[in-house]
């Protein structure tokens, strides 16, 4: 509940009375935060999956819906070419989003979950903006 406290106290998340026009609700869940083998925190995981038939990635067209990650050989195969000296890193880009300079002309993914006292939370600073085309 702290986790939640803090991001209520940042504005990025906020209680809303009434349901936008667009709402989709999926499930979040928290995992540990690990560094070095120690607990820091908890991680927020969003099922953007849920529910079946009604979920934001059910909103994507099939086109756009697959990911296909480079392999440790192919990432191994590009440090070898690049010869001597070449260098392997990891980048974590954290509070990374895309925004779109005209957002009257999008509608914006809103994450947002249900407490057990029935409140509606909700964060209205999105994931990725969605054109009109793309939401159901």
């Amino acid at each position: 509940m702290d986790s939640i406290q803090s991001e209520i106290a940042k504005g990025r998340i906020k209680e809303i009375k009434t349901l936008p026009k667009n709402y989709y609700c999926s499930p979040i869940g928290l995992i540990p935060k690990l560094v070095d083998g120690k607990q820091t925190g908890w991680r927020t995981i969003f099922d953007l999956s849920s529910p079946e038939g009604h979920s934001v990635n059910d909103g994507i067209p099939k086109q756009y819906g697959s990911i296909v990650y480079e392999t440790l050989n192919d990432a191994i195969r590009l440090v070898a070419q690049a010869g001597k000296g070449a260098l392997m890193m990891k980048r974590h880009l954290k509070q990374y989003s895309a925004r779109r300079k005209r957002q009257k002309r999008t509608q914006m993914v809103a994450l947002s979950f249900i407490l057990a006292s029935n409140s509606i939370l909700s964060n209205y600073k999105s994931l990725f903006p969605q054109t009109k085309s793309n939401v159901r």
